[in-house]
């Protein structure tokens, strides 16, 4: 009768065990000494921000139809003490270097039927030489009824004279 009440005790007791072995894997507070799978640096810029709020921004997959809850992205928006890229756009056309990213996708693929490009993928950066670069993403029709494909684009423009230097297209 004490076998039997010892032993539902220990299979009681099994999930706490378990949980606290688990906590002294990962031990996010620094209790355990530096062992385990995540380093002390990282644990350390996780916890202790000496009071400043950290920005993240997270994104949700959710089933319409049933309402659960498929999967969480987080994202830290850390804050950079650099200079923002502000590149002068004044001779430089957005809409001439996604033409050319558009017209050498037609001549790769000459029986593409839809080209499309996302807007909100365009991201600005600087390039070498005091360059501008442009960069996004689009999806191509390779020929009419066919399902699209995703593509990237790049182009660099010369800054002063507005020309384009160079276009790259990969499917």
């Amino acid at each position: 009768m004490v076998r039997r009440f010892l032993l539902q005790c220990l299979l009681l007791s099994m999930p706490l065990v378990a949980l606290v072995a688990l906590v002294a894997v990962v031990d996010p507070y620094d209790l355990f000494g530096e062992h385990g799978p995540v380093p002390g640096a990282l644990k350390k810029k996780n916890l202790y921000q000496s009071g400043r709020t950290m920005p993240f921004s997270y994104g949700c997959a959710i089933n319409t139809k049933t309402g659960a809850t498929s999967g969480v992205v987080f994202r830290d928006l850390a804050v950079t003490e650099d200079k923002p890229f502000q590149p002068d756009l004044t001779n430089v056309s957005v809409i001439d270097c996604e033409g050319a990213a558009v017209a050498s996708l037609k001549n790769k693929h000459p029986r593409a039927g839809r080209i499309v490009l996302d807007g909100e993928t365009r991201q600005l950066r600087p390039a070498a030489d005091e360059r501008i670069a442009l960069e996004g993403r689009g999806a191509l029709e390779r020929a009419p009824g066919m399902n699209s494909s995703p593509f990237t684009y790049g182009c660099e423009v010369e800054p002063r004279s507005g020309r384009i230097v160079s276009i790259q297209t990969a499917l």
